[in-house]
């Protein structure tokens, strides 16, 4: 994608709330389908008493609410099955 086209899908993302429209001009990945991919990456661990996660600040920010999540920053968070998405905030 060009520069102009990640700014118009991040506007559009913010403004449908995560979620792309069908008949969007400029196609972005659901934030469900991104929380959905990240817990089945992670589900793999589960064995694991702690790992680390190096991620996107957005698929980060569907399992915890961090609105100020700055960059190259550290959230702790308790993982496993019943762990469900966020709500969209930006």
């Amino acid at each position: 994608m060009s520069p102009e086209e990640l700014q118009k899908a991040e506007e559009l993302c913010v403004q449908h709330k995560g979620v792309c429209p069908n008949d969007c001009e400029v196609k972005f990945e659901d934030f469900k389908n991104v929380f959905n991919r990240a817990k089945a990456a992670l589900l793999r661990y589960s064995d694991y008493n702690k790992i680390i996660v190096v991620s996107h600040r957005d698929a980060i920010r569907r399992f915890v609410h961090c609105s100020d999540l700055p960059r190259g920053g550290i959230v702790e968070m308790d993982f496993d099955e019943s762990c469900k998405c966020t709500e969209f905030y930006y």
